[in-house]
């Protein structure tokens, strides 16, 4: 009897999930106040447990970004939900290219603003409400004003 020896002829590449954000604060008139480029996130526990739901062909897609008021100085991989959210909307989402054809997630959304306040927290979700986080970030003090809009570009870079 004659036995088929088989070898393994592929690669083993580690694959991960990174992301970074943007912000652009824009005046009543549209014009730049500020911008804070290629700031580092989280990837939580709850987020790589749904992408490996959605590799499957189960689980909800990622679909909105939150941002809040919440003070925490950085995100833990077990956190769930922003501390403080205040607002969540769904993000206009496209495909980009970072190394190779695709391996990009973008998320968009403006928030308009009606009052002053700080903004210090963001995140991507893939509900309305409730639902799962995939990745939240931290970040110093944004103070807005009434008529002022936040424009926050998420690019998750799958490696």
């Amino acid at each position: 009897m004659k036995f088929s020896k088989y070898e393994n002829k592929g690669t083993n590449e580690d694959v991960g999930l990174s992301g970074k954000v943007d912000y652009r604060l824009y005046d009543a008139s549209g014009d730049l106040k500020m911008e804070r480029l290629n700031v580092g996130n989280t990837v939580v526990n709850t987020g790589k447990a749904e992408v490996a739901l959605l590799i499957i062909g189960a689980g909800d897609a990622f679909t909105n970004i939150a941002i809040g008021t919440g003070s925490t100085e950085a995100f833990a991989v077990g956190d769930t939900e922003l501390v403080t959210e205040t607002s969540r909307d769904t993000a206009t989402t496209s495909s980009e290219t970072t190394d190779v054809t695709g391996d990009t997630s973008q998320f968009v959304n403006t928030f308009a603003f009606t009052a002053t306040g700080t903004i210090n927290e963001s995140a991507v979700l893939n509900a309305d409400s409730t639902g799962d986080m995939l990745c939240a970030q931290f970040i110093s003090d944004i103070n807005v004003e009434s008529g002022d809009s936040l424009e926050v570009t998420w690019k998750l870079d799958v490696d």
